[in-house]
């Protein structure tokens, strides 16, 4: 009775190297060349910068000055510190749909990234043969969407915390806020734009909730005679007058540049020396994957062959001794 033997290999790591060179060669250098070409062929982005802080109420601008002025006149006590409360929310708002329904209502927002939109009669009216077929085919797109318009912000919206000077810690409240498009002036103008529109959007929910307070606090104070209580509803209705005399000035409300004013765009650098090297270093790593898995399933079925083969002639020589 013949046995077959158990035909057990250990995994070859270098010959897979050797005898698939070529094989790998070309996948490295087809991957190589197809990413230097994308970033090469890909269109150049700019990037505006600007450095933001939470807005003091003591800002020293004119429309704050007289604002602080008029607060001071009429007996109102105002801080010096930060509104960092406020911040917080204008931090938010830069990549926010919010804030991106009030930029798509910016007849220039919309010509700049929506040059086929119409926003007189809200329908489009595409400017090129491939855009009236892909119209023609699919039928009308819908309006420009706030969310879509918000996720393409926060795709070319960075924010990055600004370090202290010796690097040991991050500065409280202080960002760098950068712009990625394809031209210089675009990318200033959407940055001053997010900056801006969040003030605005900001200084227009306080002066609305300041309104209504202080047009409560009125009714009320016709009403009360008790002086305690009556003290107390002029200090909160003099809360209300200051706010809505800040929101009244021309200085930003929650957020302030301190650089003055958006940096000029800069060229941004297309990394291609590093997408080459990523890329052949990972169609590297594949494709010396995929030849060590060819290369021993070949010789483990080459083996299992040899090892049928040898069991076929000893159990022939078996079958018929020789005489």
């Amino acid at each position: 009775m013949s046995h077959e033997e158990n035909t057990t290999f250990d995994v070859d790591f270098v010959s897979p190297l050797r005898v698939y060179r070529r094989a790998i060669s070309i996948a490295v250098a087809a991957a190589t060349a197809l990413v230097c070409a994308y970033a090469l062929l890909s269109p150049t982005k700019y990037e505006a910068t600007a450095v933001v802080g939470p807005m003091t109420k003591g800002n020293s601008s004119d429309g704050m000055t007289r604002a602080m002025g008029l607060a001071s006149l009429a007996g109102i006590s105002v801080g010096g510190g930060p509104n960092t409360q406020n911040f917080d929310r204008f931090m938010y708002l830069l990549t926010s749909p919010e804030l991106a329904q009030r930029l798509l209502s910016d007849k220039t927002i919309l010509t700049t990234y929506f040059p086929d939109w119409d926003p007189n009669q809200h329908v489009w009216h595409p400017h090129t043969i491939f855009g009236k077929i892909r119209m023609s085919v699919l039928g009308p797109r819908a309006a420009p969407d706030p969310y879509q318009f918000a996720e393409f912000l926060g795709q070319n919206i960075s924010i990055r915390a600004i370090p202290s000077p010796d690097q040991t810690k991050i500065v409280n409240s202080i960002y760098s806020v950068q712009f990625r498009d394809k031209s210089r002036d675009s990318a200033q103008m959407m940055l001053r734009a997010v900056i801006g529109g969040s003030n605005e959007m900001l200084r227009q929910q306080a002066a609305t909730t300041a309104r209504k307070q202080s047009a409560y606090l009125e009714n009320q104070l016709e009403t009360v005679r008790t002086q305690e209580y009556r003290d107390t509803l002029i200090k909160l209705y003099s809360e209300q007058q200051q706010t809505l005399m800040l929101t009244n000035s021309n200085a930003p409300y929650a957020g302030e540049i301190i650089s003055g004013d958006v940096m000029p765009s800069k060229r941004v650098p297309r990394g291609t020396v590093k997408l080459a090297f990523i890329s052949a270093s990972l169609m590297f790593s594949m494709a010396y994957f995929a030849a060590i898995i060819a290369f021993n399933l070949k010789r483990g079925k080459n083996s299992r062959l040899a090892a049928k083969s040898k069991n076929e002639d000893r159990r022939t020589v078996a079958e018929n001794p020789v005489s």
